[in-house]
């Protein structure tokens, strides 16, 4: 016989899944993929956004995840980063430094994880680390000007260079600069709009955790950055 035809069958990768991997990994990050797909699927889908073959791993239990992301070294400057949308996602978004869930995921992820992005698609990651990283900017400096202004302002009151009035007129001075320069700093300007929560407390924005039967996991594979 002769083959007449040929079906195969797929997950499409999102348009602006390859752009958002690409700028986490500019920003130093080190990506992966843990899913519980078939491997072969995983495969396909880690050869579309450019990932090394190692660091891509399918049909995986989601105890597995855990062991994985629990196994991985982390540190202050290297946390281990779980964003998912399955139930079998949770319990390594529970595991990780940070736990990130994503709008229309599974409402098991709501309950482990630490940040709810309210939008679809990874660019919006990609938007919350950059974000993210201005932030933590902005409080070291402001930080840094606090510490050098206060001792600048205290040895001259030492030293009676200035008088009380003079140094009660500085001292909300010092905290109305600092506010100006968080204002203006603008951090999340042009980026996603993304809730923040903590394990059991629910931000005004975000969805809470209801109680349901669980779905089955999403089929698209879940990247694990690190």
């Amino acid at each position: 016989g002769f083959v007449e035809a040929v079906l195969g069958l797929a997950d499409p990768v999102r348009s602006d899944a390859a752009t958002a991997l690409a700028r986490l990994r500019e920003e130093g990050w080190t990506i992966g993929i843990l899913s519980g797909d078939h491997p072969r699927v995983v495969e396909s889908v880690a050869r579309q956004l450019g990932f090394d073959p190692a660091d891509a791993r399918g049909g995986l239990t989601p105890e597995d995840k855990v062991e994985i992301v629990s196994s991985t070294p982390t540190s202050r400057h290297q946390p281990v980063v779980m964003v998912g949308d399955g139930v079998n996602d949770a319990a390594a978004m529970a595991a990780a430094t940070v736990g990130v869930g994503v709008r229309s995921g599974a409402e098991a992820t709501l309950a482990a994880c630490d940040i709810y992005l309210t939008r679809e698609g990874l660019g919006h990651l990609a938007d919350l680390v950059v974000g993210a990283r201005r932030t933590f900017g902005v409080i070291r400096r402001n930080l840094l000007f606090s510490l050098a202004y206060n001792a600048v302002g205290a040895t001259l009151a030492i030293t009676g260079a200035i008088g009380p009035l003079t140094a009660a007129i500085l001292m909300p001075a010092s905290s109305i600069t600092v506010i100006v320069s968080s204002y203006r700093s603008r951090t999340f300007e042009s980026t996603s709009t993304a809730t923040t929560r903590r394990r059991g407390a629910v931000s005004p924005t975000s969805p809470p955790p209801r109680t349901a039967e669980p779905r089955p996991p999403a089929g698209e594979a879940q990247p694990a950055c690190r």
